[in-house]
C-alpha cells in the first residue's frame, strides 16, 4: 500500500510539471519580449517558476498526499487487525472520502468478525474447563460481553412440560429487553409467543434483528432496548440431543451490526455451547447412575441401610482403628424370628414394613459410632467400640427392648421375636470374617438354647476344623465321581404299581465311613458347592434312567432341590443340558422343593418353577405342613403334587392331630388338583389308612428301602409290587 502511495505521489508531481511547464515558458516568453533587460527577465522567469513549483507541491501535500499517507497507514493497521477510528478520513476529496468510507466499513467488519472470532475461541476454552452446566451458562454470557464486547446477552431455557414455559437462567450487561422479559417469560408459553426468544425456540432456527426499533416482533421489549441504548439482536437456538432446550440472545449498540460470516461464527460458537451442554448433561447423567449403581451395591434397597458389602469394608477399617489405639470392637448379628409367618399372615407389605421399623430402631439407638447394615433376609449386623463384654452384653439387651416393642404395620399390631450373636475384638477374632463367623456361631447357639443373645465361645466351634476338612473332602468326592445315588420306590396306592423313584445321594467317606445326607448337604450349600452337587445327581439320576429305558423300564425318577439352587439363575440352563446329555425327555424327570426354599425369595422362585414347568417337569411340594406358608402359596406355586412329611405319617395311627393334617392335604391338594404322595410309610396299617383317606402314592420302607441302582432293577423284575 506504501509503495503504491509513493508511486502515485510522484506521477501527480511530474503531471503537474507538463501541465505547468508551458505556461511558464509562455510567460517567459511575454517578459523577454516586453522586458528592456534580458538578466533581470531571465531572473523573475526563475523566481516566477520556483513560486509556483513550491505551491504545487503545498497543495499536493495539503490535499492529496495527506490523505492518501493516512488511507495506507490505515490499511495497514487493518491487515494486522488493529482498530481503527474514522475519523482520520474527514476531507472534501470526493474520490478519497469514498475509499476513505469502504475502508471504515472494512474495518468495522473486520473488528466484528475478529470479535466473533474471538468468541468461538473464549467458548470452546469455556466449554473444556467448566465441569458445570449452571456454570457454563453465565460464563458463556460473561464472555459474549466482557471479553468480546458485545452490549449485553442472556440465556433462557424452554420447560419441559407441554406449555414449555420460558425460564431465564443467565445474563450479563445491558441486555435490551430483560426488564420486560423477565416479568412476561414466565406467563407467556413459547407456542403462542411471537418475541424473537420464542420464536427461535419454536422454529429452532436463528432470529436476526438488524433493526430493533422497527422490528414488529420486538414491539414489548422496544423502550427498555432504547433505554439500554441497543439497535440490533441475534437469537440462536440451544440444541441438546436435536431438540431445543433453550436459546442464546446477543444485543449490540449499533444497527446492522450482525454481518454474514459474523453469523457463521456466532452460530457456531452456540454450537459449542450446545456440545458442552450436552456433554456436561451426559457427565451428570452419568455420574447418577454411577451413583445408583454404587449405592445399589453397597445399600439394601427395602431399608436403605448399608448392606454386606458395606459393612464388610467398613468393619476393615474399624479393626485397623482397633488394632492402632488397642480398642475393644464388638460385631452383633440380629435375627429376627418368624418373618415368614408374618408374611403368611398378614402379607409381604407388612412383612417389609417390620424389617424397615427394625433398622430405625436399631439404627435410632443412642450408640455413638455405630455402624448398622442389613446383611441377608432377617438378619442385621452392628459393629461399634465397646469397653468390655459387660458393656457390650449392656448393648444387647438394649437392643433386644427396642425390638420387643410391638411393631404398628398400617394400623395393626404386630409382635417380633429376635436373638443375637455376639463375638469381641480381639479375644473372638481378629480380622473381620472370623469376627462374623464367630458372631454367627454365637447366634446359632442362642438359638439353639432359646436364649435371647450369647456370646461366642470357643467350645461352641470345636469342631469348625472338622467341618472345613471335611468340604475339601466333599469336592474332591465330586471331582473324583466317590459320591453314589441311591433309589427308593414310589407306588401309585390305588393301581398297586411302582410309578417313579427318588434318587437320594450317599456319600462313603474313606475315613469317617457311610455318611448320610444331612452330614454334607448343609456343608454344600454353605460351602458353594450345592451347585455342582447338585448338578452331579441330576446328571447322575438321568443317565441310570437312560439305561433302564433301554431295558424296558420307564420310570420318572425324582431329585431333591436345595434352597440354595432357586437361586441359581444357571439351572434352567443345568437341567436342560443335562436332559441332553442323557437323550432323556423332560418328563423323566421330578423336582421335590421344600416350602421353606419357596419362601426365601418366593418371586425369584416362582419364576425358575414357571420354566421348569413349561420345560415339562413334574414339580413336588416336599415335607409339606412344616413350614410356614403353604397354603398361601400353594395355590400360586405351578406344582404339580405336594409330599406330606413323613413324621405326620408316621405318627398318623397314633396322634389324632397328625391323622387330621394329612386327611386335611389330602383333600386340600385334590381340591387344587394336585397328586398327594405320603412319606414315611412303615407298615401295612398305614397304607391301608392312607388308601382309605384317597391318597394317590406312597412312599417309604414298607414298600422298599433306598436301593443301588442295580438292586432297584433287580427289585422291579422281582415283581414285588
Amino acid at each position: 500500500m506504501s509503495r503504491y502511495i509513493s508511486g502515485l505521489k510522484g506521477r501527480m508531481l511530474l503531471t503537474v510539471g507538463f501541465a505547468i511547464g508551458p505556461l511558464l515558458c509562455a510567460t517567459a516568453y511575454a517578459l523577454l519580449r516586453i522586458a528592456d533587460h534580458f538578466a533581470f527577465a531571465v531572473i523573475y522567469i526563475l523566481l516566477l517558476a520556483l513560486f509556483a513549483l513550491s505551491a504545487i507541491w503545498l497543495g499536493v501535500k495539503l490535499f492529496v498526499t495527506r490523505p492518501l499517507g493516512e488511507l495506507a497507514t490505515t490499511a495497514e493497521r487493518l491487515c494486522t487487525g488493529a482498530p481503527v477510528s474514522t475519523e482520520h478520513f474527514q476531507t472534501d476529496a470526493v474520490e478519497i472520502n469514498t475509499v476513505a468510507t469502504a475502508l471504515n466499513k472494512m474495518a468495522s467488519a473486520l473488528a466484528r468478525i475478529s470479535r466473533a472470532h474471538k468468541l468461538l475461541s473464549e467458548t470452546k476454552r469455556a466449554v473444556v474447563n467448566t465441569t458445570d452446566e449452571l456454570a457454563l451458562l453465565p460464563e458463556m454470557c460473561r464472555l459474549v460481553v466482557t471479553q468480546v464486547g458485545y452490549r449485553g446477552s442472556y440465556i433462557v431455557y424452554a420447560g419441559d412440560d407441554d406449555k414449555r414455559l420460558l425460564r431465564p437462567m443467565a445474563h450479563e450487561g445491558v441486555v435490551g429487553g430483560l426488564t420486560a422479559l423477565k416479568q412476561i417469560l414466565t406467563d407467556v408459553s413459547w407456542a403462542i409467543g411471537r418475541g424473537p426468544v420464542a420464536t427461535t425456540i419454536r422454529t429452532g432456527k436463528p432470529y436476526v434483528a438488524q433493526h430493533l426499533m422497527t422490528d414488529p416482533n420486538f414491539v414489548p421489549w422496544r423502550e427498555d432496548a432504547k433505554r439500554n441504548g441497543v439497535a440490533s439482536a441475534v437469537v440462536f437456538p440451544i440444541f441438546v440431543e436435536h431438540r431445543v432446550i433453550g436459546a442464546l440472545a446477543i444485543y449490540a449498540v449499533e444497527p446492522d451490526a450482525f454481518e454474514t460470516t459474523e453469523l457463521g461464527l456466532l452460530a457456531e460458537a452456540v454450537h459449542d455451547l450446545s456440545f458442552g451442554i450436552a456433554l456436561l448433561r451426559a457427565h451428570a447423567e452419568q455420574g447418577r447412575a454411577n451413583a445408583t449403581i454404587e449405592r445399589m451395591a453397597n445399600y439394601d434397597r427395602l431399608t436403605n441401610l448399608p448392606n454386606h458389602t458395606l459393612f464388610e469394608q467398613h468393619l476393615h477399617r474399624a479393626l485397623s482403628e482397633a488394632r492402632s489405639f488397642d480398642r475393644v470392637l464388638a460385631s452383633f448379628i440380629v435375627d429376627i424370628h418368624k418373618l415368614r409367618d408374618i408374611n403368611d399372615a398378614f402379607g409381604f407389605h407388612h412383612g417389609d414394613g417390620v424389617l424397615k421399623e427394625v433398622g430405625k430402631r436399631i439404627s435410632g439407638l443412642n450408640t455413638p459410632g455405630a455402624f448398622v447394615a442389613r446383611m441377608r433376609g432377617d438378619e442385621f449386623a452392628l459393629v461399634c467400640r465397646v469397653a468390655d463384654e459387660n458393656d457390650a452384653e449392656r448393648l444387647a439387651l438394649q437392643i433386644l427392648d427396642a425390638l420387643d416393642v410391638p411393631f404398628t404395620i398400617d394400623g395393626t399390631q404386630i409382635d417380633v421375636n429376635s436373638t443375637l450373636g455376639i463375638s469381641l475384638y480381639p479375644n473372638h477374632g481378629t480380622d473381620g470374617t472370623q469376627l462374623m463367623r464367630h458372631a454367627d456361631v454365637a447366634l446359632h447357639e442362642a438359638k439353639k438354647s432359646s436364649k435371647r443373645y450369647a456370646f461366642y465361645r470357643r467350645e461352641q466351634d470345636a469342631n469348625s476344623a472338622q467341618r472345613l476338612a471335611l468340604v475339601g473332602d466333599l469336592r474332591r468326592a465330586l471331582s473324583a465321581n466317590e459320591l453314589e445315588l441311591y433309589y427308593q420306590p414310589k407306588i401309585d396306592i390305588l393301581a398297586g404299581e411302582v410309578c417313579g423313584v427318588e434318587a437320594l445321594v450317599r456319600w462313603n467317606h474313606p475315613r469317617l465311613g457311610f455318611l448320610p445326607p444331612d452330614k454334607f448337604i448343609g456343608l454344600a450349600e454353605t460351602s458353594g458347592l450345592i451347585r455342582p452337587l447338585t448338578t452331579w445327581v441330576i446328571r447322575t439320576a438321568l443317565r441310570q434312567s437312560s439305561i433302564w429305558q433301554a431295558n424296558g423300564v420307564d420310570l420318572p425318577v425324582a431329585v431333591n432341590l436345595s434352597p440354595y439352587n432357586l437361586r441359581d439363575t444357571h439351572l434352567v440352563e443345568t437341567i436342560q443340558a443335562c436332559l441332553r446329555d442323557a437323550d432323556v425327555d423332560a418328563a423323566t424327570l421330578e423336582l421335590e422343593i421344600t416350602e421353606g426354599a419357596v419362601m426365601e425369595d418366593p418371586e425369584g422362585a416362582l419364576d425358575i418353577l414357571n420354566q421348569l414347568r413349561q420345560m415339562g417337569i413334574t414339580l413336588f411340594i416336599d415335607d409339606f405342613g412344616t413350614g410356614y406358608s403353604s397354603l398361601g402359596y400353594l395355590k400360586r406355586l405351578p406344582v404339580n403334587a405336594v409330599k406330606i412329611d413323613k413324621s405326620f405319617v408316621i405318627d398318623m395311627a397314633d396322634n389324632h392331630d397328625s391323622e387330621v393334617i394329612v386327611r386335611t392335604t389330602i383333600s386340600l391338594g385334590h381340591e387344587l388338583g394336585l397328586r398327594v404322595v405320603a412319606e414315611g410309610v412303615e407298615n401295612r396299617t398305614a397304607l391301608d389308612h392312607l388308601a382309605a383317606l384317597g391318597c394317590d402314592v406312597a412312599q417309604g420302607y414298607f414298600i422298599a428301602k433306598p436301593l443301588r441302582a442295580d438292586d432297584l432293577y433287580a427289585w422291579l423284575l422281582s415283581g414285588h409290587w
